[in-house]
C-alpha cells in the first residue's frame, strides 16, 4: 500500500513539474530547477515515510534507522529539503533566497548535532557504528 501512495504522489509530482516547463517554453532556468526540485521532493517523501514513527520535530530517540535513504545519509530530509528549495529558488529566479537556504542549513545542522547527541546517548556504539559508515 505505501508503495502504491508513494509511486501516485511521484507520478502527481512529476506531472506538475512537466507542466511548469512546458507552461514555460523550457525555459532552462525552470528545466533546471524542476531537475533539481522534483527527484529532491521525491525523496524528501521517500525519506519521510522511510523514518515512520521514529520521526520526531525535536530531538528523541523514538527508533534507529538505518534502511532505505537512512543506511547512507543519516539526515536525508534535510539534505533532499536543501535541495528541493535550491531547485524553488532556481525556479523563481531570486538569488537573494539563497541566504535563506543558508540560513536553513545551518539551523538543520545545528539541529543535526542535537539529534546526533540523542541517538548516541541512547543508541551507544551501534550508533556510532552507524555514523561511521553513512554520510551526513
Amino acid at each position: 500500500m505505501k508503495e502504491t501512495i508513494i509511486k501516485i504522489i511521484c507520478a502527481l509530482i512529476i506531472l506538475s513539474g512537466a507542466f511548469i516547463v512546458i507552461e514555460h517554453h523550457a525555459n532552462l532556468r525552470y528545466i533546471i530547477g524542476i531537475i533539481i526540485g522534483i527527484p529532491a521532493l521525491i525523496l524528501v517523501i521517500t525519506g519521510r515515510i522511510q523514518i515512520g514513527k521514529a520521526f520526531a520535530v525535536m530531538p528523541e530517540a523514538k527508533g534507529l534507522v538505518k534502511t532505505g535513504l537512512y543506511s547512507k545519509i543519516r539526515h536525508p530530509l534535510y539534505l533532499f529539503i536543501d535541495f528541493f528549495f535550491l531547485g524553488v529558488i532556481i525556479i523563481s529566479g531570486v538569488p537573494v533566497l539563497l541566504v535563506l537556504l543558508l540560513i536553513l542549513f545551518i539551523v538543520q545542522l545545528v539541529q543535526s548535532k542535537r539529534e546526533e547527541k540523542v541517538l548516541t546517548d541512547a543508541y551507544g556504539d551501534e550508533y556510532i557504528k552507524y555514523k561511521e559508515q553513512s554520510w551526513f
